[in-house]
């Protein structure tokens, strides 16, 4: 069977290997376009988060981490991730 084009999976899957590899610069790009695919993709909204913490974009990072919340407001890591931003002295406020 082939895979959906559609589908926000492969997309997903594979900007996590990517991060694993620390390919963040591809990872990012995958991660985006599993949520141009599913806009409530709430772990590709962390990953995307997480890999704008590292490439230095704390304010869009927390916008991704705010939006899981909102989606999932129990999250735990998108929670701590959001906190851990807010204790960074160049980190949102």
């Amino acid at each position: 069977l082939a895979a959906d084009p559609r589908s926000p999976t492969p997309a997903y899957n594979t900007a996590w290997s990517l991060a694993a590899l620390r390919r963040f610069p591809e990872a990012e790009r995958l991660a985006r376009e599993c949520l141009r695919r599913d806009p409530e993709h709430v772990k590709a909204m962390v990953l995307l988060g997480r890999l704008l913490v590292i490439g230095g974009v704390p304010e869009e990072a927390s916008q991704w981490f705010r939006k899981a919340l909102a989606r999932e407001p129990n999250h735990e890591e998108a929670a701590r991730r959001l906190e851990e931003l807010k204790g960074e002295p160049h980190g949102v406020r």
